[in-house]
């Protein structure tokens, strides 16, 4: 139980961090190829932990109907 909370955690800390990151790309004016290549592999990762997020949620949510 106690890995679960802690990876959600873990989890939720990266999402905030990859906003944090996102909404500095949208303030910029003059965002470079780099810059953009970031972003999108920040998407990326965001969908992943989204889907990570909600496989533990799901774990949970059928461990408590037991």
């Amino acid at each position: 139980m106690w890995r679960r909370e802690k990876a959600l955690a873990a989890l939720y800390d990266e999402l905030r961090i990859i906003e944090v990151f996102d909404r500095v790309h949208d303030y910029c004016t003059n965002a470079d190829p780099a810059e953009n290549r970031a972003y999108e592999a920040r998407q990326v990762r965001r969908a992943k932990i989204t889907a990570e997020i909600q496989k533990l949620n799901q774990t949970k949510a059928a461990k408590q109907t037991r």
